[in-house]
């Protein structure tokens, strides 16, 4: 089975209310969500230039919108600051 990942900023309710965070989504053969990581993700890597790379590819997720993980529905893309 192949299949993508990306990050995407994702909303979910817990126990203290509605939350949103960045998460690392996972992605079927058909381009269905597969599964998600438990936990928020950083940006991180093993030199600055790693950690930029990264953070740059977060801020590209708002571009891909909000996927809701309690139902799953992603919805319209996140205007980015002064656009």
């Amino acid at each position: 089975m192949s299949g993508t990942w990306n990050y995407r900023v994702c909303k979910q309710t817990t126990k203290h209310g509605v939350r949103y965070d960045v998460h690392e989504v996972f992605y079927d053969e058909n381009n269905q969500v597969h599964g998600f990581s438990k936990d928020a993700i950083a940006p991180f890597g093993e030199s600055p230039e790693d950690v930029a790379d990264d953070l740059a590819k977060m801020v590209a997720s708002l571009n891909k919108g909000v996927l809701d993980l309690d139902t799953l529905e992603s919805g319209p893309p996140i205007p980015l600051p002064g656009s």
